[in-house]
């Protein structure tokens, strides 16, 4: 489930963004890396959860059309902040950010208590994401 290889939960909140229409432009000039934005990568973590989540959790599932929304929104933030699209092309395509991502997810998961083999430690996970009303529990539908 955690493996780079195979890791479907890092890579989906990264194709949505994608998804929301990124072509070529001129990098920006005088901005800090995409990698130090707070909000961003804390809005890509939270769709991480919610992905991984709706993936072993047999009872709850990823609320797609708001999770594209939330993408759009994402890369709307990004376009606005002056980022061209090429800049938020290569940020979610680089395989340094997707192991970062991918190895926060792991650590997060983990201590939270959720194992690989164990579905109902991500439907936890996911309950308390909804009764907390956070990002990511805002992007799950239970059963």
């Amino acid at each position: 489930m955690f493996d780079q290889k195979n890791n479907r939960t890092a890579r989906f909140p990264m194709a949505l963004v994608l998804a929301a229409g990124l072509g070529g432009s001129a990098m920006a000039s005088d901005l800090p890396p995409l990698s130090e934005d707070d909000y961003i990568n804390s809005q890509l973590f939270a769709g991480a959860v919610s992905t991984a989540v709706g993936e072993f959790c047999p009872t709850m599932t990823l609320r797609k059309v708001k999770a594209g929304l939330a993408a759009l929104s994402l890369f709307n933030h990004a376009r606005g902040l002056g980022y061209s699209r090429t800049e938020i092309e290569n940020y979610v395509n680089d395989p340094a950010n997707k192991k970062i991502l991918a190895d926060q997810l792991r650590a997060h998961l983990e201590a939270r208590g959720v194992a690989e083999d164990d579905p109902e430690s991500f439907c936890v996970v996911g309950r308390e994401e909804i009764a907390n009303n956070t990002v990511a529990g805002s992007l799950l539908r239970g059963q």
